[in-house]
């Protein structure tokens, strides 16, 4: 059970968006939006799913609390809309260690989520 809005900065959405940037990010700076959209899917349990409008409305709203930081592409870097690459704050990770929800990676490397 996700903590009450009282005790806890996180919608429960935004709190998996959170964890998931987390543990898509061990080994890189940086994640993009796109491939963190399908690994997000791909979450175990399968019942839970995320629409790219709702994931990108979460990153915006963790990146103005402060918990996530971005950096977009250079311009011309990549064709169509520029990327934006996501990667947790300081903030974001004192967040995540209260966290009663956790993201991870099991042996093979899927991500799931413990509560």
């Amino acid at each position: 059970m996700v903590a009450s809005a009282t005790d806890f900065p996180l919608s429960p959405k935004e709190e998996i968006v959170l964890g998931a940037v987390a543990a898509s990010t061990r080994g890189r700076q940086k994640v993009h939006g796109y491939p963190l959209a399908q690994e997000i899917a791909a979450l175990r349990p399968r019942h839970f799913s995320m629409n790219y409008a709702t994931l990108y409305r979460a990153l915006n709203r963790l990146e103005e609390k402060g918990f996530l930081t971005s950096v977009v592409a250079k311009p011309g870097a990549h064709p169509g809309r520029s990327r934006r690459s996501y990667g947790v704050s300081a903030d974001g990770r004192k967040v995540l260690r209260k966290s009663e929800v956790a993201v991870k990676r099991d042996d093979e490397g899927t991500l799931y989520i413990e509560f």
